[in-house]
């Protein structure tokens, strides 16, 4: 039986890649919130704090308000949760965190690096998977000179 209740079990890819191009185009939104979203995560990275499966959530407010500012511009205002289902919205904020992740890895958030607190700067950039714990890089190094 299909109806309205009935529940979907496959994911609308086109609605996923719509609201993806509708995000990564927008100015507005890559200004308010994607910007400052990267420099958290790879700060959390930096200092060994950054969590896989909470980064979804954290990526999941700018794709609410991507979906949100869509159905502002293209259909009525409160369809938007309509028009963009929960499984597909989360299924989408999976991707923009592995994304992410993958660009961290191929050294394409560079720029990131340089707007961190000195404290945090270091010669090497974090790649994703290999960061120690902060114990375990602090462990055994000093930063005083023995004299």
């Amino acid at each position: 039986m299909v109806g309205p209740r009935s529940r979907r079990t496959e994911l609308d890819r086109d609605v996923m890649t719509e609201l993806e191009l509708f995000i990564d185009n927008d100015g507005e939104l890559y200004r308010q919130q994607t910007t400052s979203i990267e420099k958290n995560l790879y700060l959390k990275m930096v200092k060994g704090a950054y969590s896989a499966a909470m980064a979804p959530k954290l990526w999941g407010y700018l794709i609410e308000a991507g979906a949100k500012k869509y159905a502002r511009e293209f259909a009525s205002a409160p369809e938007w949760s309509r028009l963009f289902p929960k499984a597909e919205r989360d299924a989408l904020a999976i991707e923009f965190a592995r994304r992410f992740e993958r660009q961290v890895d191929t050294g394409e958030m560079v720029h990131l690096h340089r707007g961190l607190p000195k404290k945090y700067q270091r010669t090497e950039f974090p790649r994703f998977g290999r960061l120690r714990p902060r114990a375990a890089r602090l462990r055994g190094h000093s930063s005083r000179r023995s004299r």
